[in-house]
C-alpha cells in the first residue's frame, strides 16, 4: 500500500457552513452569543475570524457580518478578552428599557405574568449571580409565561409561583405569588356573574390594571355582555381598551388553542363583525337572541382605538 496516497482532510466547519449556506441568498449576520464565557486561550480562534475572516483554510462570505454579545460583569462569567481580540472589537453599549419591552413583548405575556410585571417593573431585571438562586430577566420571565400559557386557569394559579421559584430570586418569586393571591381576592369570576360594571378611573392602581385583563375569565354570553357595557363605560380609558384588544388578539393568534366561542362573540362585537351564528354552535336560542343584541353604543370612540391596537 503506498501510503502517500492518503492524506487527513478536515471538515468545514459547522458555523462556516451555515452561515455560507444562508448567505447565499441574502446578506447575513453571524451572532456569536455570550462570547464573555469564552476562555482566553479559545479566544485565537475568533482572532483568527476577526482578522482573516475564516476558520482554519474556510472563509466566511462577504456579504456575512460578524455580530457579539456579551455581559461585562463577573457574576455573569466574564472572562478576561485577549487585547488582541479586543483591539479589534467595536462595543456597544446596550441598557435594557423595560417600556420599550413591555409595549412589544411584555404585554403579549400570559396575563399573571404581564399584569405583574406591569405593576412590578423592578424584578424584570435582577442581580445576575453564579449561585444555585435564579435571577430575573425578561428570558426568564418569558420562559415562566410560556409554561404557564399550556395549564389550565386553576391550574396557573396554582403553580405559577412556584414556576417562577425555578428561574428567578425567592424574593420576586413570593412577590409573584403575592400578586397571583390579590388576583384570587379581586375574584374576576364573581366580578362577571354580579355584572356591576366599575368605572376603571375610579379603582386602585393594581385593580384598575388587572380588569385589563378581563377577557382570561369570560365564559359566557353574560359574561361577553358585561365585557361590552364595561367597554362602553370606560370609552375614554384608551388604555384600559387597548389591553382588552391585546388579550383577545393574543388567544385569537394562539395556534396552539382554539379561540372560545364566547371570546369570538366578545372579539366580533368589539371589532363590529357582522353576526354569524354559525360561529355559535354551542349556544342556546336564548343565548344567541342575547349575541345578536350586543352593540357598543360608544363604537365610534372604541373602534379607532380597537384598530391601532389590532392593526
Amino acid at each position: 500500500m503506498n501510503v502517500d496516497t492518503y492524506a487527513t482532510k478536515w471538515s468545514v466547519p459547522e458555523v462556516i457552513a451555515n452561515v455560507n449556506t444562508l448567505a447565499e441568498d441574502k446578506d447575513t449576520i453571524l451572532l456569536l452569543d455570550d462570547f464573555h464565557m469564552v476562555a482566553p486561550h479559545l479566544q485565537a480562534y475568533f482572532f483568527q475570524l476577526l482578522l482573516d475572516r475564516r476558520l482554519g483554510n474556510y472563509n466566511l462570505a462577504k456579504n456575512v457580518v460578524i455580530l457579539g454579545t456579551m455581559n461585562d460583569s463577573e457574576e455573569a462569567g466574564m472572562q478576561q478578552l485577549n487585547s488582541a481580540v479586543r483591539n479589534r472589537l467595536a462595543i456597544l453599549p446596550v441598557t435594557f428599557s423595560f417600556d420599550y419591552w413591555y409595549e412589544n413583548f411584555g404585554k403579549h405575556l400570559h396575563y399573571l405574568v404581564a399584569s405583574f410585571l406591569k405593576t412590578k417593573e423592578h424584578y424584570i431585571m435582577e442581580d445576575e449571580t453564579t449561585t444555585i438562586e435564579g435571577y430575573a430577566t425578561a428570558r426568564a420571565w418569558t420562559a415562566i409565561a410560556a409554561e404557564l400559557e399550556g395549564l389550565s386557569y386553576d391550574e396557573a394559579i396554582k403553580y405559577a409561583s412556584t414556576i417562577a421559584s425555578t428561574q428567578v430570586s425567592k424574593e420576586a418569586s413570593n412577590s409573584f405569588a403575592k400578586h397571583i393571591a390579590y388576583i384570587e381576592a379581586i375574584n374576576f369570576k364573581k366580578v362577571l356573574d354580579n355584572n356591576k360594571v366599575v368605572d376603571i378611573s375610579t379603582l386602585p392602581i393594581l385593580e384598575g390594571i388587572m380588569y385589563h385583563y378581563i377577557p382570561n375569565f369570560v365564559e359566557n354570553v353574560e359574561h361577553v355582555k358585561y365585557v361590552i357595557d364595561l367597554l362602553d363605560k370606560n370609552y375614554k380609558e384608551e388604555s384600559f381598551i387597548g389591553y382588552i384588544v391585546n388579550e383577545l388578539y393574543i388567544k385569537y393568534t394562539n395556534e396552539e388553542k382554539e379561540l372560545s366561542e364566547p371570546l369570538k362573540l366578545l372579539l366580533n362585537t368589539l371589532i363590529g363583525t357582522k353576526f354569524d351564528k354559525e360561529q355559535y354552535q354551542s349556544f342556546t336560542e336564548k343565548e344567541l337572541k342575547t349575541a345578536r343584541s350586543l352593540k357598543l353604543k360608544h363604537k365610534d370612540d372604541i373602534l379607532p382605538i380597537a384598530a391601532k391596537y389590532l392593526f
